[in-house]
Parts: structure tokens; C-alpha cells; sequence
């Protein structure tokens, strides 16, 4: 094979090479002094680039303890267990978180009334007035009432519920009663409801107003306890487990 040039052709060439990049840089740093334009070092290192700060997020503080006033009542005003006063958590919930919305009181009687009535109008709209879902629970307020600063919200946490409870508001939650674990109860019902009138931080609790027990007055529970146990009610005893985790949320 023939080689076009030799190895040591090839250094020489190198080497010229490199005498004439030399040159050039030469006369490119004097044209640059002769004309007064700047001489370019090359740099040794670079200042590091510049980061961006991340956004300062707001960071949302609540109270560590908030207690709403609110008047209580079980759903047995004088007692008596049987129906429908053992199926009406629901409307002495109501009845409680009206009594607060209004700033009113409550005394049995009054209660006893409200509960009545609740039931009535329960089977006049619905066609029964056993375990409402939060929905139809959520219409004696707008309907019975006619109080419209109600909202009913799913898929909530308790965060959220602290939230509600922190601006003032009022809430009534649907549980699934055998997961509160309440030694009041005498039989623990399947479905039930309640008023969450207030939270304590330092003892991770919710305050309660339960209407299921005459003890339910500022009844506490643990925030994991009711946090699993809210599920809205799903048609069936069986099933209440695997309802939706919703809320009332009354504003005054």
C-alpha cells in the first residue's frame, strides 16, 4: 500500500501547524491592542449558575383547639328508645345544628318536636324516614328549614373537617357506628350520625355532640377512630362500610 506521506512528514506538518495557529493568535492579540479593542483571556472557571428560588407555598395554620357552642340533645329527648326515636340520629343532628345556626336553645321538648316533625316531613318528601343518606339529611336542613348556608362534600379528610371547623362552621358526619367503639351505646348502631362541633390538636380528638348516648354531650373522639368510621349510607346494613366519607358543612 502507498502511503501518501511519511510519519515523520506528518510531525513536521504538525508542527507547522502549529507555528501558524500561533502566529494567527499573535496578530489577532496585536490587532486587538492597536485598535484598543479588549484582549479576551480565556476563563479558568465560571461563576455557577443561578438557581432558581422554589415559591414560598402559603402555609395554611389552624388553631390547635376550636369548641363551637352548640346545644345538645340525644335522639331520645325523654328516654324512650323506641321508634322512631331509635332511628332518629339524623334529625336530632339537624335539630341541633339548627338550634346553633339560629342561636337558639334546646330542651327536651323543643327537641322532642323538632324530631317529630323531621320524621314527618321525612316520610311526606322521601317515603320513609329511616337511616337518610347525607344528601336527603342535608334537605331538611334546605327544605324543612329553608336555611340555605348548607354544603354537602365527599371524599373528605379530617384535615378537611378541622378546616370547616377552624372558620366557624358546624358539621354533621354519617358513620358506620360499630367502628366508633362507643361503650355508651347499647347496642352500636350500623348507621348513624352525628355533630362534630369542635377538635384538640394536643389530644388528636374530635368533640362531639352524639346524639346515640345521653353521655354523647362533648363526646370525644379519636381523630383515626372517626376519621375510618364516616361513610355515608349505601342502602344496606352490610355494605355502610364501604359508603362514601362525606360531610355537612353548616354555616352561620
Amino acid at each position: 500500500m502507498h502511503l501518501p506521506f511519511r510519519f515523520g512528514n506528518a510531525a513536521r506538518g504538525t508542527e507547522l501547524a502549529a507555528s501558524v495557529l500561533g502566529i494567527a493568535i499573535g496578530v489577532s492579540v496585536w490587532q486587538h491592542a492597536t485598535l484598543g479593542m479588549p484582549v479576551l483571556e480565556a476563563r479558568t472557571s465560571y461563576p455557577p449558575p443561578e438557581r432558581l428560588q422554589p415559591a414560598v407555598a402559603d402555609i395554611e395554620t389552624l388553631p390547635v383547639r376550636v369548641l363551637l357552642d352548640v346545644p345538645f340533645t340525644t335522639q331520645a329527648p325523654f328516654g324512650d328508645w323506641s321508634e322512631p326515636y331509635d332511628e332518629a340520629c339524623e334529625e336530632a343532628s339537624v335539630a341541633m345544628a339548627m338550634a346553633w345556626a339560629r342561636g337558639e336553645t334546646i330542651n327536651p321538648e323543643r327537641a322532642h318536636n323538632a324530631i317529630l316533625n323531621l320524621v314527618a316531613f321525612e316520610n311526606y318528601m322521601f317515603g320513609y324516614s329511616n337511616d337518610t343518606a347525607l344528601r336527603e339529611t342535608a334537605k331538611l336542613i334546605t327544605s324543612y328549614y329553608r336555611y340555605r348556608k348548607t354544603q354537602v362534600l365527599y371524599d373528605i379528610s379530617g384535615g378537611d373537617i378541622r378546616r370547616a371547623l377552624a372558620d366557624g362552621n358546624l358539621v354533621v358526619v354519617p358513620v358506620a357506628g360499630a367502628l366508633l367503639r362507643n361503650p355508651y351505646y347499647a347496642v352500636p348502631p350500623p348507621y348513624h350520625m352525628l355533630v362534630i362541633r369542635g377538635y384538640d390538636d394536643a389530644n388528636r380528638e374530635f368533640i362531639t355532640n352524639d346524639p346515640g348516648t345521653k353521655n354523647g354531650e362533648n363526646y370525644r373522639y379519636a381523630y383515626d377512630v372517626l376519621e375510618r368510621a364516616i361513610h355515608d349510607w349505601t342502602g344496606s346494613d352490610q355494605t355502610v362500610i364501604g359508603g362514601r366519607k362525606g360531610m355537612i358543612v353548616i354555616t352561620k
